[in-house]
């Protein structure tokens, strides 16, 4: 008769982990939409930005190439990195984003999110580094006419699209629903069980 509660519990458990499983899963869907729909296509770089020094003032032409990062608790800077690249697709000059996504960046290709030590000056002049070997590849595609793959969707263009590790993600979380509801399942199939045979 003491296993009915534990089953309820069990079986509650498992179909309130099923339901977070199911919620993460659709909003990984929903936020990646853009991933499966944009359209493949050639672009020619055509002007890459980022920051080379960091500002001496507040009115530096320079705070144009960088936008604020999280540098930890209580702490943001106004030194993340951000790097913009230009691309001409179908004899129209854009922003390139990184990556598809419902949420994506307006000013920046590439940006520093996150700078642990971002207070620090050393670590700045460390992320002006980091800036311009993000930048170089496409300096260089500038310098030899060489087109990159991007792809388009609802008038935005994205330089990279990695659809590998969304589907994983998906699937992952996808199996975890499936595994939860057939707890859920197999719990009240257990629970009932035990009850017949009192």
């Amino acid at each position: 008769m003491s296993s009915k509660p534990h089953n309820c519990c069990a079986g509650a458990c498992c179909v309130g982990l099923a339901g977070v499983f199911l919620f993460i899963t659709l909003g990984i869907s929903l936020v990646s939409l853009p991933s499966f729909h944009a359209v493949p296509e050639q672009c020619i770089v055509t002007n890459v930005t980022y920051p080379i020094e960091i500002p001496k003032s507040l009115n530096d032409t320079q705070y144009d190439h960088f936008h604020k990062c999280d540098c930890g608790k209580n702490c943001m800077s106004d030194l993340g990195y951000c790097i913009k690249i230009y691309v001409k697709l179908d004899n129209l000059v854009a922003l390139a984003h990184n990556e598809p996504s419902q949420f994506n960046h307006d000013k920046c290709t590439f940006y520093e999110y996150y700078c642990e030590k971002g207070e620090s000056l050393s670590d700045r002049i460390n992320a002006l580094t980091e800036a311009y070997n993000i930048a170089t590849p496409y300096i260089n595609m500038i310098n030899t006419n060489e087109t990159i793959n991007c792809y388009s969707y609802n008038g935005n263009v994205f330089i990279n699209r990695n659809l590998n590790n969304l589907i994983i993600t998906i699937s992952v979380t996808g199996g975890l629903f499936i595994v939860m509801c057939i707890c859920a399942g197999l719990s009240y199939c257990i629970g009932e069980k035990r009850e017949e045979n009192d």
